[in-house]
């Protein structure tokens, strides 16, 4: 997370604490998530996969052979 700020100020200190920084933040959390889910295929994505990779072709090869002006 970006944090920017401005202020001004006599007189006076302002004091922050990180909690946590870097890989530990919730930020980091969700990317690193994010990443692992993009990363799987389901086992019914890759079959869907195969077949859509043959019938497809066949389908438009057939519809284009079998158009009549």
């Amino acid at each position: 997370m970006l944090w920017i700020g401005a202020t001004v100020g006599a007189t006076g200190s302002l004091r922050v604490r990180a909690a946590e920084v870097g890989a530990g933040t919730m930020p980091a959390q969700i990317i690193r998530q994010v990443r692992q889910v993009q990363a799987f295929e389901a086992p019914n994505q890759r079959l869907a996969d195969a077949i859509s990779a043959s019938s497809v072709p066949a389908a438009l090869s057939l519809a284009g052979t079998s158009h009549q002006p």
